[in-house]
Protein backbone atom coordinates (compact mmCIF):
# COMPACT_ATOMS: atom_id res chain seq x y z
CA UNK A 1 0.00 0.00 0.00
CA UNK A 2 1.40 3.19 -1.19
CA UNK A 3 1.86 5.41 1.67
CA UNK A 4 -0.27 9.09 1.78
CA UNK A 5 1.46 11.92 1.13
CA UNK A 6 1.16 15.41 3.24
CA UNK A 7 2.51 18.57 2.47
CA UNK A 8 3.71 20.88 5.54
CA UNK A 9 4.05 24.90 4.51
CA UNK A 10 5.49 26.55 7.67
CA UNK A 11 8.48 28.73 8.39
CA UNK A 12 8.88 27.27 12.66
CA UNK A 13 11.79 24.80 12.05
CA UNK A 14 10.44 23.58 15.60
CA UNK A 15 6.86 23.41 14.43
CA UNK A 16 7.96 21.36 10.94
CA UNK A 17 9.78 18.71 12.90
CA UNK A 18 7.15 17.95 16.09
CA UNK A 19 4.26 18.05 12.76
CA UNK A 20 6.28 15.93 10.29
CA UNK A 21 7.14 13.22 13.41
CA UNK A 22 3.63 12.62 14.40
CA UNK A 23 2.67 12.39 10.77
CA UNK A 24 5.23 10.07 9.96
CA UNK A 25 4.61 8.27 13.14
CA UNK A 26 1.12 7.36 11.58
CA UNK A 27 2.98 6.25 8.45
CA UNK A 28 2.33 9.23 6.18
CA UNK A 29 5.11 10.12 4.08
CA UNK A 30 5.78 13.74 4.56
CA UNK A 31 7.65 16.44 2.27
CA UNK A 32 8.12 20.16 3.98
CA UNK A 33 8.41 23.87 2.57
CA UNK A 34 9.09 27.29 4.91
CA UNK A 35 7.27 29.38 2.04
CA UNK A 36 4.78 29.69 -0.50
CA UNK A 37 7.78 29.65 -3.14
CA UNK A 38 9.04 26.63 -1.75
CA UNK A 39 5.59 25.34 -1.91
CA UNK A 40 5.10 26.44 -5.16
CA UNK A 41 8.37 24.92 -6.24
CA UNK A 42 7.46 21.35 -5.14
CA UNK A 43 3.78 21.32 -6.39
CA UNK A 44 4.93 21.66 -9.97
CA UNK A 45 6.39 17.68 -9.75
CA UNK A 46 4.60 16.63 -7.07
CA UNK A 47 0.92 16.24 -5.55
CA UNK A 48 0.20 15.41 -1.52
CA UNK A 49 -2.93 14.19 -0.62
CA UNK A 50 -3.49 17.44 1.90
CA UNK A 51 -1.67 20.04 2.42
CA UNK A 52 -1.27 21.91 5.82
CA UNK A 53 -0.84 25.51 5.55
CA UNK A 54 0.52 28.52 8.08
CA UNK A 55 -1.08 31.29 7.50
CA UNK A 56 1.46 33.81 8.78
CA UNK A 57 4.51 32.88 6.34
CA UNK A 58 6.69 35.27 5.32
CA UNK A 59 6.40 37.22 2.22
CA UNK A 60 3.54 35.58 0.34
CA UNK A 61 1.06 34.09 3.56
CA UNK A 62 -0.77 31.31 3.46
CA UNK A 63 -4.20 32.41 2.69
CA UNK A 64 -2.88 34.04 -0.93
CA UNK A 65 -1.15 30.84 -1.35
CA UNK A 66 -4.42 29.31 -0.84
CA UNK A 67 -6.04 31.00 -2.89
CA UNK A 68 -3.22 30.73 -5.65
CA UNK A 69 -3.44 27.15 -5.48
CA UNK A 70 -7.37 27.24 -6.44
CA UNK A 71 -6.59 28.81 -9.47
CA UNK A 72 -3.67 26.42 -10.65
CA UNK A 73 -5.43 23.28 -12.52
CA UNK A 74 -4.65 20.17 -10.89
CA UNK A 75 -4.30 21.31 -7.66
CA UNK A 76 -7.49 23.60 -7.13
CA UNK A 77 -9.28 20.15 -5.72
CA UNK A 78 -6.42 19.53 -2.84
CA UNK A 79 -7.37 19.43 0.54
CA UNK A 80 -6.15 22.22 2.42
CA UNK A 81 -5.99 22.74 6.18
CA UNK A 82 -5.01 25.86 7.56
CA UNK A 83 -2.09 25.35 10.86
CA UNK A 84 -1.61 28.83 12.44
CA UNK A 85 -1.25 30.25 15.78
CA UNK A 86 -3.89 32.93 15.09
CA UNK A 87 -7.06 31.28 16.86
CA UNK A 88 -9.11 35.09 17.11
CA UNK A 89 -12.51 35.15 16.20
CA UNK A 90 -13.33 35.15 12.55
CA UNK A 91 -10.14 33.41 11.62
CA UNK A 92 -11.75 30.09 10.82
CA UNK A 93 -14.43 31.99 8.60
CA UNK A 94 -11.32 33.62 6.53
CA UNK A 95 -9.60 30.77 6.13
CA UNK A 96 -12.56 28.96 4.73
CA UNK A 97 -13.32 32.16 2.84
CA UNK A 98 -9.91 31.92 1.26
CA UNK A 99 -10.30 28.40 -0.23
CA UNK A 100 -8.99 26.13 3.27
CA UNK A 101 -11.24 22.78 3.68
CA UNK A 102 -9.99 22.81 7.71
CA UNK A 103 -8.44 24.64 10.62
CA UNK A 104 -6.33 23.79 12.78
CA UNK A 105 -4.88 25.77 15.80
CA UNK A 106 -1.69 25.93 17.14
CA UNK A 107 -0.11 24.21 19.15
CA UNK A 108 -1.47 21.37 18.22
CA UNK A 109 -2.45 18.23 20.57
CA UNK A 110 -0.53 15.71 19.85
CA UNK A 111 -3.12 13.23 20.91
CA UNK A 112 -5.78 14.53 18.81
CA UNK A 113 -4.07 15.72 15.60
CA UNK A 114 -3.79 12.28 14.05
CA UNK A 115 -7.17 11.67 14.13
CA UNK A 116 -8.13 15.15 12.85
CA UNK A 117 -5.56 14.53 9.93
CA UNK A 118 -7.46 11.32 9.21
CA UNK A 119 -10.70 12.48 9.61
CA UNK A 120 -9.35 15.52 6.35
CA UNK A 121 -7.97 12.09 4.32
CA UNK A 122 -11.41 10.41 4.74
CA UNK A 123 -12.84 13.05 2.85
CA UNK A 124 -10.91 13.38 0.27
CA UNK A 125 -11.16 11.37 -3.16
CA UNK A 126 -8.32 9.09 -3.36
CA UNK A 127 -5.65 10.04 -5.76
CA UNK A 128 -2.45 9.61 -7.25
CA UNK A 129 -3.25 5.73 -6.73
CA UNK A 130 -2.73 5.96 -2.69
CA UNK A 131 -5.60 3.51 -0.90
CA UNK A 132 -7.66 5.10 1.37
CA UNK A 133 -7.28 3.38 5.06
CA UNK A 134 -10.19 3.10 7.07
CA UNK A 135 -10.92 5.63 9.33
CA UNK A 136 -9.90 3.66 12.72
CA UNK A 137 -6.67 3.33 11.66
CA UNK A 138 -5.77 7.14 12.53
CA UNK A 139 -5.82 6.76 16.53
CA UNK A 140 -3.47 3.97 16.44
CA UNK A 141 0.50 4.41 16.19
CA UNK A 142 2.19 7.64 18.81
CA UNK A 143 -0.65 8.88 19.72
CA UNK A 144 -2.74 5.51 20.84
CA UNK A 145 -0.18 3.40 20.84
CA UNK A 146 -1.45 0.04 19.25
CA UNK A 147 0.63 -0.66 16.28
CA UNK A 148 3.49 1.09 18.19
CA UNK A 149 3.53 -1.15 20.94
CA UNK A 150 7.41 -2.40 22.24
CA UNK A 151 6.86 -6.20 21.97
CA UNK A 152 6.10 -5.53 18.42
CA UNK A 153 8.98 -3.85 17.32
CA UNK A 154 12.76 -4.65 16.60
CA UNK A 155 15.11 -3.69 18.73
CA UNK A 156 16.97 -0.98 16.34
CA UNK A 157 13.43 0.28 15.20
CA UNK A 158 12.86 0.36 18.68
CA UNK A 159 15.44 2.74 19.75
CA UNK A 160 14.52 4.95 16.88
CA UNK A 161 11.60 4.98 17.54
CA UNK A 162 12.37 6.08 21.26
CA UNK A 163 14.34 9.00 19.92
CA UNK A 164 11.73 10.40 17.54
CA UNK A 165 9.08 10.28 20.45
CA UNK A 166 11.84 12.07 22.66
CA UNK A 167 12.32 14.38 19.99
CA UNK A 168 8.62 15.11 19.91
CA UNK A 169 8.33 15.61 23.45
CA UNK A 170 10.88 18.14 23.63
CA UNK A 171 9.54 20.18 20.81
CA UNK A 172 6.23 19.73 22.72
CA UNK A 173 7.61 21.44 25.59
CA UNK A 174 8.87 24.12 23.35
CA UNK A 175 5.92 24.85 21.86
CA UNK A 176 4.29 25.07 25.22
CA UNK A 177 6.76 27.87 25.75
CA UNK A 178 6.46 29.63 22.55
CA UNK A 179 2.80 29.75 22.57
CA UNK A 180 2.27 30.77 26.25
CA UNK A 181 -0.10 33.40 26.16
CA UNK A 182 1.60 37.06 27.03
CA UNK A 183 0.12 37.66 30.40
CA UNK A 184 2.90 40.08 31.76
CA UNK A 185 6.92 40.77 31.85
CA UNK A 186 6.81 39.05 35.29
CA UNK A 187 5.18 36.09 34.63
CA UNK A 188 5.88 34.88 31.40
CA UNK A 189 9.12 35.33 30.09
CA UNK A 190 10.14 33.39 33.36
CA UNK A 191 7.51 30.68 32.80
CA UNK A 192 9.15 30.33 29.24
CA UNK A 193 12.63 30.17 30.49
CA UNK A 194 11.38 27.38 32.81
CA UNK A 195 9.89 25.53 29.99
CA UNK A 196 13.27 25.75 27.74
CA UNK A 197 15.31 25.06 30.05
CA UNK A 198 13.25 21.82 30.91
CA UNK A 199 13.63 20.94 26.97
CA UNK A 200 16.92 21.29 27.10
CA UNK A 201 17.28 19.23 30.35
CA UNK A 202 15.41 16.51 28.69
CA UNK A 203 16.73 16.50 25.35
CA UNK A 204 20.64 16.29 26.95
CA UNK A 205 19.29 13.56 29.70
CA UNK A 206 19.20 10.11 30.15
CA UNK A 207 15.87 8.18 31.33
CA UNK A 208 16.02 9.41 35.06
CA UNK A 209 15.67 12.93 33.71
CA UNK A 210 13.12 11.89 31.42
CA UNK A 211 11.11 10.57 34.31
CA UNK A 212 11.34 13.11 36.38
CA UNK A 213 10.07 15.53 33.69
CA UNK A 214 7.08 14.74 33.67
CA UNK A 215 6.19 15.96 37.69
CA UNK A 216 8.80 19.12 36.99
CA UNK A 217 6.75 19.64 33.40
CA UNK A 218 3.11 19.39 35.17
CA UNK A 219 4.52 21.89 38.06
CA UNK A 220 5.39 24.24 35.81
CA UNK A 221 2.11 24.20 34.40
CA UNK A 222 0.04 23.93 37.05
CA UNK A 223 2.46 26.58 38.89
CA UNK A 224 1.88 29.29 35.16
CA UNK A 225 -2.26 28.44 35.24
CA UNK A 226 -2.51 29.41 38.84
CA UNK A 227 -0.59 32.64 38.23
CA UNK A 228 -2.46 33.44 35.27
CA UNK A 229 -5.92 33.13 36.78
CA UNK A 230 -4.31 35.27 39.96
CA UNK A 231 -3.30 38.13 37.13
CA UNK A 232 -6.21 38.14 35.41
CA UNK A 233 -8.79 38.32 38.73
CA UNK A 234 -6.46 41.11 39.84
CA UNK A 235 -6.62 42.54 36.34
CA UNK A 236 -10.52 41.94 35.80
CA UNK A 237 -10.68 43.59 39.94
CA UNK A 238 -8.27 47.08 38.60
CA UNK A 239 -10.36 47.33 35.59
CA UNK A 240 -13.49 47.37 37.81
CA UNK A 241 -11.73 49.76 39.93
CA UNK A 242 -10.72 51.81 37.11
CA UNK A 243 -14.24 51.88 35.63
CA UNK A 244 -15.70 52.86 39.02
CA UNK A 245 -12.83 55.72 39.46
CA UNK A 246 -13.34 57.29 36.35
CA UNK A 247 -17.53 57.21 36.12
CA UNK A 248 -16.78 59.13 39.66
CA UNK A 249 -14.78 61.42 37.81
CA UNK A 250 -17.00 61.85 34.80
CA UNK A 251 -20.13 62.94 37.21
CA UNK A 252 -18.49 65.24 39.70
CA UNK A 253 -17.42 67.14 36.06
CA UNK A 254 -20.00 66.61 33.93
CA UNK A 255 -22.16 67.64 37.23
CA UNK A 256 -19.64 70.96 37.38
CA UNK A 257 -19.51 71.42 33.98
CA UNK A 258 -23.19 72.02 33.62
CA UNK A 259 -24.07 74.00 36.42
CA UNK A 260 -21.18 76.64 34.74
CA UNK A 261 -22.50 76.30 31.47
CA UNK A 262 -26.18 76.89 32.63
CA UNK A 263 -25.24 80.00 34.18
CA UNK A 264 -22.93 81.26 31.62
CA UNK A 265 -26.00 80.44 29.10
CA UNK A 266 -28.49 82.31 31.54
CA UNK A 267 -26.06 85.71 31.51
CA UNK A 268 -25.78 85.24 27.71
CA UNK A 269 -29.03 85.16 27.77
CA UNK A 270 -30.19 88.45 29.60
CA UNK A 271 -27.01 90.49 27.70
CA UNK A 272 -28.92 89.27 24.64
CA UNK A 273 -32.22 90.71 25.64
CA UNK A 274 -30.53 94.05 26.92
CA UNK A 275 -28.55 94.36 23.88
CA UNK A 276 -32.14 94.44 21.68
CA UNK A 277 -33.46 96.95 24.24
CA UNK A 278 -33.97 100.20 22.02
CA UNK A 279 -32.92 101.78 24.81
CA UNK A 280 -29.40 100.89 24.80
CA UNK A 281 -27.95 101.49 21.54
CA UNK A 282 -25.05 103.42 22.63
CA UNK A 283 -23.94 100.14 24.57
CA UNK A 284 -25.05 97.17 21.95
CA UNK A 285 -21.71 96.70 20.54
CA UNK A 286 -19.76 96.42 24.02
CA UNK A 287 -22.67 93.91 25.29
CA UNK A 288 -22.67 92.02 21.84
CA UNK A 289 -18.32 91.67 22.31
CA UNK A 290 -19.47 90.73 26.14
CA UNK A 291 -21.74 87.99 25.12
CA UNK A 292 -19.15 86.92 22.79
CA UNK A 293 -16.50 86.36 25.41
CA UNK A 294 -18.60 84.60 27.65
CA UNK A 295 -19.71 81.93 24.92
CA UNK A 296 -16.09 81.87 24.02
CA UNK A 297 -15.50 81.28 28.03
CA UNK A 298 -17.77 78.67 28.24
CA UNK A 299 -16.16 76.95 25.64
CA UNK A 300 -12.65 77.34 27.12
CA UNK A 301 -14.20 75.45 30.58
CA UNK A 302 -15.36 72.80 27.69
CA UNK A 303 -12.16 71.92 26.60
CA UNK A 304 -10.25 72.79 30.14
CA UNK A 305 -12.68 70.20 31.59
CA UNK A 306 -11.80 67.58 28.78
CA UNK A 307 -7.86 68.22 29.31
CA UNK A 308 -8.39 67.27 33.02
CA UNK A 309 -10.52 64.35 32.40
CA UNK A 310 -7.47 63.05 29.78
CA UNK A 311 -4.86 63.84 32.56
CA UNK A 312 -6.60 62.13 35.19
CA UNK A 313 -6.68 59.22 32.82
CA UNK A 314 -2.98 59.37 32.51
CA UNK A 315 -2.58 59.63 36.21
CA UNK A 316 -4.92 56.41 36.83
CA UNK A 317 -2.64 54.58 34.20
CA UNK A 318 0.27 55.27 35.47
CA UNK A 319 -0.72 55.12 39.35
CA UNK A 320 -2.22 51.43 38.44
CA UNK A 321 0.88 50.74 36.41
CA UNK A 322 2.92 51.54 39.88
CA UNK A 323 0.62 49.11 41.51
CA UNK A 324 0.86 46.11 39.11
CA UNK A 325 4.77 46.50 39.59
CA UNK A 326 4.55 46.68 43.20
CA UNK A 327 2.20 43.48 43.01
CA UNK A 328 4.69 41.84 40.68
CA UNK A 329 7.32 42.33 43.13
CA UNK A 330 5.91 41.29 45.95
CA UNK A 331 4.29 37.49 43.93
CA UNK A 332 8.09 36.98 43.70
CA UNK A 333 7.85 35.57 47.21
CA UNK A 334 5.06 33.25 47.45
CA UNK A 335 5.75 33.06 50.85
CA UNK A 336 4.25 36.38 51.40
CA UNK A 337 0.92 34.56 51.32
CA UNK A 338 2.05 32.16 54.31
CA UNK A 339 0.87 32.68 57.72
CA UNK A 340 3.73 33.17 60.19
CA UNK A 341 4.07 30.89 63.51
CA UNK A 342 2.42 33.07 65.69
CA UNK A 343 -0.03 33.77 63.35
CA UNK A 344 -0.43 29.26 63.20
CA UNK A 345 0.04 28.95 66.69
CA UNK A 346 -3.09 31.13 67.48
CA UNK A 347 -5.31 28.97 64.94
CA UNK A 348 -4.34 25.75 66.94
CA UNK A 349 -5.63 27.59 70.35
CA UNK A 350 -8.79 28.95 68.21
CA UNK A 351 -9.60 25.14 66.93
CA UNK A 352 -12.08 24.34 69.65
CA UNK A 353 -14.23 22.23 67.67
CA UNK A 354 -10.96 19.86 66.69
CA UNK A 355 -8.31 20.17 63.86
CA UNK A 356 -6.01 18.17 61.88
CA UNK A 357 -2.28 19.56 61.79
CA UNK A 358 0.24 18.29 58.70
CA UNK A 359 3.54 19.11 59.15
CA UNK A 360 6.06 19.18 56.96
CA UNK A 361 9.79 19.95 56.84
CA UNK A 362 11.31 20.50 53.54
CA UNK A 363 15.37 19.22 53.48
CA UNK A 364 17.31 21.92 51.05
CA UNK A 365 15.99 25.05 51.04
CA UNK A 366 18.45 26.21 53.19
CA UNK A 367 21.48 23.98 51.24
CA UNK A 368 20.38 25.40 47.53
CA UNK A 369 20.98 29.21 49.27
CA UNK A 370 24.56 27.77 49.93
CA UNK A 371 24.66 25.91 46.60
CA UNK A 372 22.94 28.90 44.26
CA UNK A 373 22.16 31.95 46.29
CA UNK A 374 19.42 33.13 48.50
CA UNK A 375 17.48 34.06 45.18
CA UNK A 376 17.05 29.97 44.71
CA UNK A 377 16.19 29.51 48.05
CA UNK A 378 13.40 31.77 47.91
CA UNK A 379 12.22 30.92 44.23
CA UNK A 380 12.33 26.80 45.40
CA UNK A 381 9.91 27.86 48.73
CA UNK A 382 7.97 29.31 47.06
CA UNK A 383 7.64 26.85 44.36
CA UNK A 384 7.08 24.15 47.23
CA UNK A 385 4.46 26.58 48.66
CA UNK A 386 2.67 26.57 45.55
CA UNK A 387 2.56 22.79 45.36
CA UNK A 388 1.80 22.36 48.72
CA UNK A 389 -1.50 24.55 47.72
CA UNK A 390 -2.31 21.99 45.19
CA UNK A 391 -2.14 19.35 47.34
CA UNK A 392 -4.69 20.11 49.59
CA UNK A 393 -7.84 21.33 49.96
CA UNK A 394 -9.23 24.80 49.36
CA UNK A 395 -10.08 25.49 52.82
CA UNK A 396 -6.89 24.23 54.37
CA UNK A 397 -4.71 27.19 55.86
CA UNK A 398 -0.60 26.91 54.78
CA UNK A 399 1.67 28.50 57.41
CA UNK A 400 5.81 28.83 57.82
CA UNK A 401 7.03 27.49 61.15
CA UNK A 402 10.49 28.25 60.31
CA UNK A 403 12.92 28.33 57.31
CA UNK A 404 12.82 24.95 56.31
CA UNK A 405 9.26 23.69 58.46
CA UNK A 406 5.51 24.24 57.01
CA UNK A 407 2.11 23.51 58.39
CA UNK A 408 -1.21 23.30 57.17
CA UNK A 409 -4.38 23.10 59.27
CA UNK A 410 -7.61 22.40 58.08
CA UNK A 411 -11.21 20.69 59.64
CA UNK A 412 -10.62 17.39 61.54
CA UNK A 413 -13.60 15.80 59.64
CA UNK A 414 -10.81 16.23 56.50
CA UNK A 415 -8.43 14.28 57.96
CA UNK A 416 -8.98 10.66 56.78
CA UNK A 417 -8.96 11.95 53.27
CA UNK A 418 -5.46 13.28 53.43
CA UNK A 419 -2.72 11.08 52.28
CA UNK A 420 0.88 12.01 54.05
CA UNK A 421 2.73 9.22 51.94
CA UNK A 422 1.31 10.93 48.54
CA UNK A 423 1.78 14.27 49.73
CA UNK A 424 5.77 13.28 50.96
CA UNK A 425 6.19 11.56 47.51
CA UNK A 426 4.65 14.14 45.21
CA UNK A 427 6.43 17.11 46.55
CA UNK A 428 9.92 15.93 47.37
CA UNK A 429 12.51 15.75 44.42
CA UNK A 430 13.61 18.12 41.93
CA UNK A 431 12.28 21.92 40.90
CA UNK A 432 13.01 24.31 38.46
CA UNK A 433 14.58 27.00 39.48
CA UNK A 434 16.77 30.27 37.79
CA UNK A 435 20.05 31.24 38.48
CA UNK A 436 21.39 34.20 36.18
CA UNK A 437 18.67 33.57 33.83
CA UNK A 438 19.99 29.63 33.45
CA UNK A 439 17.79 26.87 34.91
CA UNK A 440 19.25 25.15 37.94
CA UNK A 441 17.74 22.26 39.84
CA UNK A 442 17.53 22.27 43.72
CA UNK A 443 16.22 19.63 45.19
CA UNK A 444 13.88 18.79 48.39
CA UNK A 445 13.55 15.73 50.76
CA UNK A 446 9.96 16.11 52.11
CA UNK A 447 8.98 14.85 55.58
CA UNK A 448 5.64 14.36 56.71
CA UNK A 449 4.02 14.19 60.00
CA UNK A 450 0.12 14.22 60.77
CA UNK A 451 -1.11 15.64 64.37
CA UNK A 452 -5.12 15.54 65.34
CA UNK A 453 -6.60 17.70 67.65
CA UNK A 454 -9.49 16.43 68.35
CA UNK A 455 -12.31 18.52 70.93
CA UNK A 456 -11.45 18.59 74.19
CA UNK A 457 -7.86 18.01 73.80
CA UNK A 458 -5.62 21.23 74.72
CA UNK A 459 -4.27 23.25 72.39
CA UNK A 460 -0.79 23.27 75.11
CA UNK A 461 -0.49 19.43 74.69
CA UNK A 462 -0.84 19.96 71.10
CA UNK A 463 1.66 22.76 70.61
CA UNK A 464 4.66 20.37 72.64
CA UNK A 465 3.83 17.67 70.48
CA UNK A 466 4.49 20.10 66.97
CA UNK A 467 7.61 21.51 68.22
CA UNK A 468 8.82 17.83 69.17
CA UNK A 469 8.25 16.32 66.39
CA UNK A 470 9.82 19.04 63.72
CA UNK A 471 12.43 18.91 66.43
CA UNK A 472 13.19 15.19 65.71
CA UNK A 473 12.52 15.98 61.77
CA UNK A 474 15.04 18.31 62.17
CA UNK A 475 17.62 16.31 64.48
CA UNK A 476 16.95 13.26 61.57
Amino acid sequence: MEREQILIVDDNVDNLKLTRLLLECEGYTVRTAEDAEQALALLRTYTPALILMDIQLPGMDGLELTRRLRGISGLRELTIVALTAYAMQGDEATAIASGCDGYITKPIDTRSFPGLIRGYLDKTPASNGTEKRSAGTGSEGAAGGGSLAPALIPGDDRAQLYNQVLDCYVLAIKNMAQYAVELDESLTPTHRLHLKGLADDVAGGGAEVLTESRATLRSLLRDYRDKASQYLNNLRQELANTANALQDIFNTLSQAEGDSEARLRQAVRLLREIAAADSIDAVRSELVTATENIEQSAENIRKQHQLTVSQFIVEIRSLHQRIECLENAAALDALTHLFNRAEMEKRIFDAWDGAFLLLLRADGIRRAAAEYCPDVSQELAGAFTRRLRNCVAGGVVCGRWSEEEFMAIGPLADAAALKPKWIEEHLSGKYVCLQGGKTVHPSIRLEVRLVERPPGREAEAVLAEVRELFKESGAG
